[in-house]
């Protein structure tokens, strides 16, 4: 069984309670459908996935009618899909505040996702992702990232930045039993020393892999290997 370390809560809300907590792009998924006409007459190939500026992605806004809006970005999907099937999940995204953005926050609420937004942005738009859908089923994405790409560290609250002696005395980090100590022959051969080190961080079966022996020097088994392989 896998050993817990304490997790650091990078919400800035005392108390929070979360199963995952996950941190991206807020963005607003606009669906529609299209004809073939559309991607020809804007000059979008088909199944592609374009990165927009405002002006462009408004544009092409105006020229949909029947859409539907839903919370989006890969993260923001990942926290709805882990609330949806009854987890606590948590997000940190960027919004402004214009209607979109109030469309996303509510959208997570609506599945029980916990959001911090961090500071509003001021100077961008909410994100959007213009997704339009042909007859054929093809989906064609035209992004605005806006606000979400201005996500900086004053919306993120972190742990603190530890120096090696500090990380190696913590207690979550002695939780993970993440240092082997290993033996390999001293460089001028006159014995072996011992070196304490950092095991892998690969677990099978629930178990840590640890090994005694160390990595050997440059060049230490070349010839060995040579006559092994008759090289």
């Amino acid at each position: 069984m896998f050993r817990l370390v304490p997790p650091v809560n990078l919400t800035g809300v005392s108390g929070v309670d979360l199963d995952s907590l996950t941190i991206g792009n807020a963005l607003v998924d606009v669906l529609a459908t299209v004809d073939e006409g559309f991607l020809i007459r804007e000059k979008i190939v088909k199944g592609s996935m374009n990165l927009v500026e405002m002006s462009r992605s408004k544009h092409l806004h105006s020229l949909v009618n029947s859409r539907t809006e839903m919370s989006g970005g890969s993260a923001a999907n990942t926290a709805y899909g882990l609330a949806s099937l009854g987890g606590k999940a948590g997000f940190i995204g960027k919004i402004a505040a214009d209607r979109l953005g109030e469309s996303f926050a509510n959208d997570l609420a609506n599945v029980g996702v916990k959001f911090f937004p961090g500071v509003t942005c001021k100077t961008q738009d909410t994100g959007r992702c213009l997704i339009v859908v042909t007859p054929d089923g093809n989906r064609t994405m035209n992004t605005f990232l806006g606000a979400a790409s201005l996500l900086d560290a004053a919306d993120i609250w972190c742990a603190p930045v530890l120096t090696l002696p500090e990380l190696i005395a913590h207690d979550g980090f002695k939780e993970m039993d993440m240092t082997q100590t290993v033996v390999r022959n001293s460089i001028d051969g006159s014995g072996e020393i011992a070196i304490k080190t950092t095991r892998s961080p690969v677990r099978i079966d629930g178990k840590t892999i640890k090994h005694s022996k160390g990595a050997p020097h440059v060049g230490e088994d070349t010839e060995k290997i040579r006559r092994e392989f008759g090289m």
